[in-house]
């Protein structure tokens, strides 16, 4: 989950360097940084409506974010 919320993070912000990222997270979200930063080193994930909002504002999927792409069946 961390990595795409970092990258769809850094695509909003137009930021390449995580520097400063656990921050803007956080204020996107309207979290602390302390929940951003245990999504991060534990693998929490935020509450449904926190995800939901921070994909709108990213701009992609709630499921991408979450990490769970859902996978389009092949065709026979």
């Amino acid at each position: 989950m961390w990595t795409a919320l970092l990258r769809a993070a850094k695509r909003h912000h137009g930021q390449v360097a995580d520097r400063g990222l656990v921050t803007l997270i956080a204020r996107d979200a309207g979290v602390s940084k302390a929940a951003v930063s245990d999504w991060k080193k534990l693998g929490n994930y935020p509450e449904a409506s926190t995800l939901r909002r921070l994909a709108d504002l990213y701009r992609v999927s709630a499921e991408e974010l979450s990490g769970f792409i859902k996978q389009i069946p092949e065709c026979l």
